[in-house]
């Protein structure tokens, strides 16, 4: 049997995989196995989050191109799936192959990209393929994997021990009926035919920009998936206040501001359950990998975005309840004692400007010289048949102090976060016409 597959080390730069995990930390949910969390396309564009879409767009071409090329079978291939996928201690797959369920059939080919690296971002976790060389493949940050999807490549990977396994899986088909192309246009055409551009909420010029971009683009039903439709207009305001808090919102909002602000999926998608019940060998990740029958009053476990925020040291002033239907109510902030004089829309947009400041290195000096927080420290209480959890991680005791005297700093903190947003999604929009024209998503 010929097992065809190939290694390509240094396929990634190490500053594209920093940014894809930025993305996957910032907005992956609940996945398709135990200890599995996962970011799809289709999940970015119905939370609002689309112009994270575009770091994927000239990987997703390349990596194609690679495989096509290697398997001799140049402009023949569709992307039939896209997503971020993370392994976390105790994650792992017995031996399969990547067509091994008749819903999967149409999956010729398979490439993971590793955004991390064995051994010093986790432990465990290795890739085996049952048959032929290399017989291990050692995840290293920047490698793409390459084989086969049929039963000439049945692998496996081994228990992560401890840390986060992090890739990007592609997976590539003959069959266009399933190009995952067609499905992304019709939540793009949709999501920004709905971007409200009345006077006042966008500049006179953007709003002349984005007639000119989206000229025929109609208003359709929404075809977002967790089957809630994803609408800018009812987005909670981030400049509410609560009265109770002696801070201030005191940022001046860029023009695009509610295009990209993350409106979070329903809340059992950010939920961790430790109730260890395995879901359907093989469920499309797309999906999301929540059981819609789950019930948070009967679970333990913790949620993702609290503990992601926890693990770099911050937390929610206020308590969440965890069962509401969608996590979308105003968050503000603290770091260890120190209050953050701003109120972001939702959780998820807190942990997506958190994330991108531990991406880009530039937390703000008081952040940095505040004395480091033990994160292994972290102690999420399980709750059982309660809609509270407490965050422990920073114990607080008495009144918190108020940073709202760093207002340039705060001020660089946010803006430089919708600033990147707003670059990446004035391209998307530059660039869905040119889609919809071609029906394919593709790079300038």
């Amino acid at each position: 049997m010929d097992h065809k597959r190939l290694l390509l080390p240094g396929f990634l730069s190490p500053e594209l995989c920093k940014e894809l995990i930025f993305i996957h930390k910032s907005c992956g949910v609940v996945g398709y196995r135990p200890h599995v969390l996962s970011t799809t396309l289709s999940h970015l564009v119905a939370t609002n989050s689309a112009a994270l879409i575009m770091p994927f767009i000239a990987l997703r071409e390349r990596v194609k191109e690679a495989v096509e090329e290697f398997f001799g079978c140049e402009f023949e291939l569709f992307v039939e799936f896209t997503g971020l996928i993370s392994w976390r201690r105790g994650a792992n797959i017995g031996w399969h192959s990547d067509d091994n369920r008749d819903y999967l059939r149409q999956r010729h080919f398979s490439a993971v990209c590793y955004l991390n690296t064995y051994e010093q971002d986790f432990h465990g976790g290795l890739f085996h393929f049952q048959d032929g060389e290399p017989a291990t493949v050692v995840p290293t940050m920047g490698t793409v994997l390459i084989y086969s999807a049929n039963k000439e490549n049945v692998h496996c990977v081994n228990e992560v021990t401890d840390g986060e396994r992090i890739t990007l899986a592609l997976w590539f088909t003959r069959n266009s009926t399933h190009d995952e192309d067609k499905k992304l246009l019709d939540q793009l055409v949709n999501v920004m035919a709905r971007i409200p551009v009345e006077r006042g909420k966008l500049s006179v010029s953007l709003q002349e920009e984005l007639r000119v971009q989206n000229a025929g683009i109609s208003s359709q039903p929404s075809q977002g998936q967790e089957g809630s439709e994803v609408n800018l207009e009812d987005q909670p305001s981030p400049g509410n206040q609560n009265e109770n808090l002696v801070t201030t919102n005191t940022v001046t909002k860029t023009p695009l501001h509610s295009c990209f602000v993350p409106l979070p999926a329903s809340t059992n998608m950010y939920w961790v359950s430790e109730s260890k019940v395995e879901l359907k060998l093989g469920q499309d990740v797309g999906d999301g990998g929540a059981s819609g029958n789950t019930s948070l009053e009967d679970d333990q476990g913790y949620y993702i975005c609290v503990e992601r925020l926890a693990s770099l040291g911050f937390q929610c002033i206020e308590q969440l309840d965890v069962s509401d239907s969608t996590p979308d109510k105003p968050v503000k902030l603290r770091y260890q004692q120190q209050d953050i004089a701003y109120e972001f829309s939702n959780i998820l947009h807190a942990l997506q400007v958190v994330q991108f400041h531990e991406w880009r290195g530039s937390f703000p000096a008081y952040l940095q010289n505040m004395q480091d927080i033990k994160c292994d420290e972290l102690n999420i209480v399980k709750r059982q048949r309660t809609s509270e959890y407490t965050n422990t991680c920073a114990p607080h005791h008495g009144r918190s102090p108020n940073l709202s005297s760093h207002k340039g700093t705060l001020e660089t903190m946010i803006t430089s976060w919708e600033n990147h947003m707003s670059i990446l999604w004035l391209e998307l929009s530059q660039m869905l016409p040119a889609w919809r024209s071609i029906g394919a998503l593709f790079s300038r």
